[in-house]
Parts: C-alpha cells; structure tokens; sequence
C-alpha cells in the first residue's frame, strides 16, 4: 500500500508538469526489464541451495541418521468439513462482495472523480493515491491494535468498519442532496480506504487459519480469493460498459448494496464462531 500511494503521487506530479501517460511509464518499464534478469538469478540461486540440501539429507540417511521432517499439523480440522458449512459460506460471500472495493480503488475511482467531480487527470490520481494512504493506515494501525482486541470487541470493531465502507458511497449517492459531499470528499476518500482495509484483510486471514488449520489455510485463503477475483472481474465489465455513458450513479448503488452484504455477512460468520458465553 505504501508502494501504490507512493506511485500515484509520483504519477500525478508528472501528468501535472505535462508529460503523457507514455513518458511517465518509460522509466518503470525499464525497471521492469532489469528485474527479469535478477528474478532467473535468484530462481537458479534457490535451486543450487535446494540441491545442496537434498544432497545432505541423502547422506545423513544413509549414515543411518533420520532426516528432519517438518512438524504435521495433526489437529487442524477436516478441510472440507470446514468449507461446507455456513460460517464458510458467509465469508466467502463477504470476500466476493468486498473484492469489488480493491477493482474500484484500481480501476475507476480516478475516472468517477474526472467524470463527476471535474478533477484533471493528475489531482484524480493524487486522489487516488488518498485513498491509498487510508488503506495503509489502517493495515499498519488498525492491524496493529485489532490483533489485540478480544474476540467479541473484533467483531464489534469489524462491524463498524464495514457500516462505514457502506456509508461512504451512500453519501456519494447523496451528493445531489447534500453539497458539502464536493467539499469532503478527499478526506472521504482517506476514510474509505482505512475502513475497508482491515476487514478485507485481517477477519478472513484468521478465519483460513481456523477453518484449515496450518496446513490448509493457504487452500482455504486461495478459495476466498478464487471467488472475489471472478465475481470482481464480472464487476468489473458491468462498471467499464457504465462508465462509458458515464452513468456514475449505478456504479456507486452496487458499491452501497456490497458494502451492506459484507456488513450483513462478515459480522455474522465472525458472530457464529465466538464461544456462546461471549455473545450474550
């Protein structure tokens, strides 16, 4: 998050001093070319280590000592057990409909803020960047003390984050109502972002490790993630065929409906799984 923040500063300055979006990108693609060479260095490094290894595991067995074996996971729970059950269900229904908010940080709140809000190409990417910033704050703060808190008081915490990743675009759709949305609406940007941030990332981490135990939370994460990547890509051609007439309006009421989901969902699956003497 830092990184993108940082790039999109560094990307308006230089769309505000004139230069195209061609020569800005220029330089990073030469970057980029450079780290092909060093990605195959590193790939043939970590090979010639692997083989050293296996090599001295051979000779420590047949010398009649027993190779180290990595310690098993022998509690975690049935990985599909875990999966088919409604807890699972709510989260991945909360993945999906909060994946959305990652396409539209990336791909269209630049655009909505050219279209709706008159910003220049480079004050929409420093926006951008805005909302970036929110997002870093609230992994490096919100982690920091979320971590911390109690079961009950993360639910809590989790569900207020989310009422307010829902409020925001609802005050976007409330702009014609209400003015004051133009003169707010960068630092709303910063709140939407550090709302988000910590529900999207850190309840569904703990719920992988609970739900597949060391072993398996990687497949459990890697399911969750299977599901928002293809429900955000259809997303993502329904909000690029609507910002083509500009109709803005549509694409923020989806954002307000998928906000209200994951605040309906997520809370619930996190609510199921405290101890019973923790929810009354």
């Amino acid at each position: 998050r830092l990184g993108a923040a940082a790039g999109a500063i560094v990307y308006g300055s230089l769309l505000a001093q004139g230069l195209s979006w061609r020569q800005v990108f220029a330089a990073p693609l030469a970057v980029q070319l450079l780290l092909v060479p060093t990605c195959v260095w590193q790939h043939s490094t970590v090979a010639a280590m692997r083989s050293t290894s296996t090599a001295d595991d051979e000779a420590a067995t047949s010398a009649g000592a027993k190779p180290s074996e990595p310690t098993a996971d022998k509690d975690a729970p049935s990985v599909w057990a875990s999966v088919l059950t409604i807890d699972f269900a709510l989260m991945f229904v909360a993945k999906c409909c909060s994946f959305v908010f990652t396409q539209w940080f990336m791909n269209f709140v630049g655009l909505f803020l050219r279209s709706s809000f008159g910003f220049s190409a480079a004050a929409s990417t420093n926006a951008i960047s805005v909302a970036n910033a929110g997002q870093m704050v609230g992994l490096l703060i919100g982690g920091k003390y979320y971590k911390a808190l109690a079961p009950f008081d993360q639910f809590r915490a989790i569900t207020l984050l989310l009422a307010l990743t829902t409020a925001a675009p609802s005050l976007l759709l409330l702009r014609g109502s209400l003015p004051a949305v133009d003169a707010i609406v960068i630092p709303l940007l910063f709140v939407w972002g550090l709302a988000f941030a910590v529900p999207f990332y850190l309840p569904v981490g703990t719920f992988a490790l609970e739900c597949g135990g060391k072993r398996n939370s990687t497949f459990v994460t890697n399911l969750l993630d299977a599901g928002g990547f293809t429900f955000s890509s259809a997303w993502n051609r329904y909000a690029a065929a609507q910002s083509r007439v500009e109709s803005w309006h549509e694409v923020v009421l989806t954002l307000v409906v998928f906000g209200a989901v994951s605040l309906c969902t997520m809370p619930l699956a996190m609510y199921r799984r405290l101890p019973r003497a923790k929810r009354d």
